[in-house]
């Protein structure tokens, strides 16, 4: 977990202080909107919906190196009822998830076509971190019993994307990135995002 955070923060070291002796739009900024899931329907409920910032710094117009940053804006909750063994009371619960933190950073290779056009790939590393939550209460004690819990998973990473230029400076651009994860086959995000090239 830490090493990813490291990483992230050298990335963004690097581009500030190239900053000075960079050409025109050789830095980018990001504002970045998206969903998150573990399956490729990544637009339905179960979805973790993110909000963040993504920066990097473009070598040419082929190569760039960016780290980015999200959050996850809302969880999703269950409920249940458990009597399983008739003889004891039953157990009432809710239980909580949400995604606390997506970060990451990438190597993207371009190729810019028509003028304003581009198609990208890129591959890195990224990780998650997740909040747990759980209540469990048993009606015949009253007394609930809380738990809280953080997990992290690192992951491969892999994408591909497009952009398109609004002006010399502003530009649109999509992305889907895949995850590479033990627990799960499949992992995905969707994002849109504007960006400024400075």
């Amino acid at each position: 977990m830490q090493s990813s955070k490291y990483a992230l923060i050298a990335v963004a070291t690097a581009c500030a202080n190239s900053f000075a002796a960079a050409d025109p739009g050789d830095i980018y900024i990001e504002g970045v909107a998206g969903t998150f899931a573990d399956d490729f329907d990544v637009f339905d409920e179960n979805d973790y919906a993110l909000l963040g910032v993504r920066a990097g710094y473009s070598f040419n117009d082929f190569f760039a190196v960016e780290g980015e940053y999200s959050g996850g804006t809302n969880s999703h909750e269950t409920s249940y009822a458990s009597n399983r063994f008739p003889d004891r009371a039953t157990v009432l619960g809710t239980s909580e998830v949400k995604l606390d933190a997506l970060y990451g950073i990438y190597g993207k290779a371009s190729y810019p076509f028509a003028g304003r056009f581009a198609v990208h790939a890129r591959a890195g590393f990224a990780e998650s971190e997740f909040e747990y939550s759980s209540t469990v209460l048993i009606p015949e004690s009253g007394t609930p019993s809380v738990s809280n819990a953080t997990t992290s998973e690192t992951y491969f990473s892999y994408g591909v994307g497009g952009t398109i230029d609004v002006s010399d400076r502003i530009y649109a651009r999509a992305d889907v990135t895949g995850y590479s994860e033990e627990m799960f086959d499949e992992i995905y995000s969707a994002t849109v995002s504007v960006g400024v090239r400075f």
